[in-house]
């Protein structure tokens, strides 16, 4: 994908899609100018992610920086990864809105050819059973979904009278796999895999409920792929970006098929509920040329190679 000779502003660069986007832009040297934007507080924790990166073409902006407009302006590709996690406090998913909405009067202004904006399958129902597609009916029961659909309205109602450009947001199913310098796995499914490996009791309490995992490359590659696209053609979209469905069981048969143990910790309850399905549709995303190219199956043995050689 040619997307060298570009200018990026990110936000979000601190979070685990963000430093694993902002990193591999940085090592591919896919770029003339990369510009961190985030709030006053962050300014020295991004000074620590990345120092090793410190030459002239990478900068980190606090938000309250007069410079802000002028760089905007000045960028091709805008990506916004700035999010709260579900499970942080209301009042951090709060300030997050917050921080995103002020940033989005500025960006309006300034006409960026592409923006990307990272949401979420959390938007949609997860009462409901089905793959859900970008047609379907939002359903916003928590404050961590109506962060991602405020961002993704925000967006939408950018308007630009003269100059073409491409406002895409790409909703994501749950990402999963080693951080950038391949340490650090955290997460429910990373535990499964631990657990399973370590012989360590763990219950799935729903083992019928559904999900779609993505690997953190293809997240990754999604972005990319999607900002080459707009530098060939205008496109103004919300597409899901998943990798594969499963049931929480046939994720833990995966897991323990693909280990080869002869253990079994993990417990299933004999629960017949399907209280949460988070499958996803991805037809779309195709239909405009991407698909996953990495199995779980392969993510599963990373991790678990990771743990075994740690």
């Amino acid at each position: 994908m040619k997307n060298n000779n570009l200018k990026y502003a990110i936000l979000g660069a601190s979070g685990y899609i963000g430093k694993y986007l902002s990193k591999t832009l940085l090592e591919n040297g896919n770029y003339t100018e990369i510009y961190l934007i985030c709030r006053e507080s962050s300014v020295e924790k991004y000074n620590q992610i990345f120092k090793k990166y410190t030459n002239n073409k990478l900068f980190i902006i606090a938000e309250s920086s007069p410079k802000i407009p002028e760089i905007y302006a000045s960028v091709d590709v805008l990506i916004n990864l700035a999010s709260s996690r579900a499970n942080e406090t209301d009042e951090a998913i709060f300030n997050s809105i917050l921080f995103q909405y002020n940033q989005v009067k500025k960006i309006e202004k300034a006409h960026i050819p592409t923006v990307i904006n990272i949401s979420s399958q959390s938007v949609y129902n997860q009462k409901e059973d089905i793959r859900k597609k970008e047609s379907d009916s939002v359903c916003i029961n928590n404050l961590y979904a109506y962060q991602k659909y405020a961002i993704e309205q925000y967006f939408n109602h950018i308007e630009y009278s003269e100059t073409p450009n491409s406002i895409i947001n790409l909703r994501f199913s749950r990402v999963f796999g080693l951080d950038f310098e391949k340490t650090n796995p955290e997460g429910f499914f990373i535990k499964i895999i631990e657990s399973v490996l370590n012989n360590n009791k763990i219950t799935i309490p729903n083992p019928l409920n559904k999900i779609n995992l993505l690997d953190i490359n293809d997240a990754v590659n999604a972005i990319l792929y999607f900002i080459s696209l707009s530098q060939q053609e205008i496109v103004r979209d919300t597409i899901n970006i998943g990798g594969e469905n499963f049931s929480m069981l046939e994720y833990c048969e995966l897991v323990k098929n693909t280990l080869s143990v002869s253990a079994n910790p993990i417990k299933l309850s004999d629960s017949k509920l399907i209280e949460t399905s988070s499958l996803i549709d991805c037809s779309l995303a195709k239909k405009y040329g991407w698909e996953n190219k990495i199995t779980i199956k392969e993510s599963i043995k990373v991790i678990s190679d990771y743990f075994i050689n740690n």
